[in-house]
């Protein structure tokens, strides 16, 4: 109905998250820190519905809203991950996809965007981000383990 709150209680995908011992996906395994990922999105919801699920699954997460900075947020943060939002601009996602790639070749970089999602020629996958937020825990290991 119009004006209900929905509360989205996603589930941690390991019950035992006390301890980085414990809790292997979220955790690099050479250096035995938390995963980090930034989001760069100008989407408010999307940005709180990442930035939870990501939190409640032990990656530490960092965002910008303006995508065109990711890669200079890259230099600062040093995240293991980006996941850019292309929903707004697709040239803005594709020139930050390009320089991450291109400056920082250990950084993973995962797209989303709103509805059919583009078919880049780099090969580049791009995932409908409502229905990325179900396997982004998921994406994000593949990802750093790929390149680990």
């Amino acid at each position: 109905m119009a004006g209900d709150r929905v509360t989205w209680a996603a589930r941690p995908e390991s019950r035992r998250a006390s301890a980085p011992s414990d809790n292997a996906q979220a955790w690099g395994a050479s250096n035995g820190k938390p995963t980090r990922v930034l989001v760069g999105t100008g989407d408010d919801r999307f940005l709180r519905l990442a930035r939870f699920l990501l939190t409640r699954n032990h990656f530490e997460v960092r965002a910008t809203k303006r995508v065109v900075r990711a890669a200079e947020l890259v230099e600062r943060h040093e995240p293991d991950v980006v996941v850019i939002d292309a929903s707004d601009s697709l040239g803005d996602a594709a020139r930050s996809v390009a320089a991450i790639e291109a400056l920082y070749p250990r950084v993973g970089v995962l797209v989303v965007c709103d509805g059919e999602p583009p078919r880049w020629t780099t090969g580049l996958k791009v995932t409908e981000k409502w229905a990325a937020l179900e396997t982004l825990p998921a994406d994000i290991r593949v990802l750093t383990d790929a390149r680990g």
